[in-house]
């Protein structure tokens, strides 16, 4: 190797190493300011001793609305069972069962229309973030979704689109 190609070989490998340092600061200050946004949120409800980034992932509007999907139909499906399966219900128990029922997949209609149609795949739209929450001595995994300004989306419904 000559003098020439070993200079560009260092250079091309400073700047690979100033360009990962500056991802890796990035992605610091990312997981710095979502824990933080968490912490604040959850200071309130539940006293976190440690809580860790698992991993992060970007959402367009259409990731969203599939992951609105998917906690409806894990919805729709305990709704259905229990109804299917507990025959200790009482009417009352029955009959608000099934209306929550009715609404979920009402809802799950609406939400596949919007996937179907316009839905922007493209944008970024919100952070979809798996914790680990260690609290009272236990360790539990929570998903939180982080608007673009680092707000804790705690109705995730009324980010749907119209």
């Amino acid at each position: 190797m000559n003098k020439r190609n070993a200079y560009l070989f260092i250079l091309y490998l400073l700047v690979a190493v100033i360009f990962a340092s500056c991802t890796n600061n990035e992605k610091d200050k990312l997981h710095k300011k979502i824990k933080e946004q968490i912490l604040l949120h959850e200071k309130e409800v539940t006293q976190i001793d440690s809580l860790k980034i698992l991993e992060i992932d970007s959402l367009t509007r259409y990731g969203y609305i599939k992951v609105i999907l998917e906690q409806l139909e894990y919805m729709e499906y305990d709704f259905y069972t229990t109804l299917n399966t507990d025959f200790d219900l009482s009417d009352s128990a029955y009959t608000e069962l099934e209306i929550m029922l009715t609404e979920v997949q009402d809802l799950i209609d609406l939400y596949r229309g919007k996937t179907e149609e316009n839905t922007d795949n493209e944008t970024f739209f919100c952070y979809f973030v798996e914790t680990e929450v260690w609290s009272s001595g236990e360790a539990q995994i929570y998903y939180y979704l982080i608007s673009k300004d680092f707000k804790v989306l705690d109705d995730p419904f009324d980010q749907v689109i119209e």
